[in-house]
């Protein structure tokens, strides 16, 4: 990891919080950590009750044998898409709870000898095969609307480092994507067309010194929100709501988030 930051948690709305929380433990493999918590490798997902627009942000999950985790999904009943193969590996695309779109990915030996090796093979390392965990969160990614805000944001702000830009090509236009190591994940932000329709996620980043960063990034100081931290930006209609917390280990006992419309 070579970031000052790390991305702790994923919060996403749902329409059926118990139904989301079956689907990821039962179909996508993932381990139960509470009511609405769910552990995606170095990552939390919480869920929470909202009508959020699924938008153009994906979670992406690695797979050391796609063929097999595609057939696992069929089993349980979750039919995934075509497989799509790139210089980078291939993947295939999972519509989730609530309309959230899930890639599982398999990375191709290019994308282990690229600047995002490292992070993949500690990734599958700690949290792949052989683990509890078979198909652990890799990377997010999503749109970003102004690059240089961005970059502000998340390299200079939070200290991700930015490990490198690359061409994407996709039916909605010809796009670039900037990969920052946030930890035990990729924060992939996307710059090019997007539709315009709501992610309906917020992130959660465990920091250094949250009070000094929220009043320097946000400029002016942040109340804290419970069980989330503070917040530096908003959820736009591009865009994900960002947070900052300094200790983001739950307490025993901590109640489910509110429910929330973004």
């Amino acid at each position: 990891m070579l970031s000052a930051s790390r991305l702790a948690r994923i919060v996403l709305p749902v329409p059926d919080v118990a139904a989301a929380a079956e689907f990821y433990e039962g179909r996508l493999g993932l381990s139960r950590a509470g009511e609405a918590r769910l552990l995606a490798g170095g990552v939390e997902l919480w869920l929470r009750p909202g009508e959020g627009a699924a938008g153009p942000c994906d979670l992406v999950f690695l797979a050391d044998d796609l063929t097999g985790a595609c057939q696992a999904l069929r089993d349980r009943g979750v039919p995934p898409g075509t497989p799509h193969r790139q210089p980078f590996g291939t993947f295939v695309s999972v519509r989730g709870p609530g309309g959230h779109r899930l890639r599982l990915f398999e990375p191709s030996a290019a994308a282990l000898a690229g600047p995002a090796g490292p992070v993949i093979r500690d990734v599958r390392r700690v949290h792949g095969a052989g683990r509890p965990i078979r198909t652990p969160l890799l990377a997010v990614v999503v749109p970003e609307t102004d690059r240089r805000a961005s970059r502000e944001l998340y390299y200079s702000g939070l200290g991700l480092a930015l490990l490198g830009r690359s061409p994407c090509g996709e039916a909605g236009g010809a796009a670039t994507l900037d990969a920052y190591d946030a930890g035990w994940v990729l924060l992939v932000t996307r710059h090019g067309p997007v539709p315009d329709r709501a992610p309906g996620m917020a992130f959660v980043y465990e920091v250094t010194g949250a009070d000094r960063l929220c009043a320097r990034l946000s400029g002016r100081p942040v109340p804290v929100a419970p069980g989330m931290g503070q917040v530096v930006r908003s959820a736009d209609p591009f865009a994900p709501a960002v947070y900052l917390c300094e200790d983001c280990t739950p307490e025993p006992g901590e109640p489910a988030l509110p429910a929330v419309c973004w």
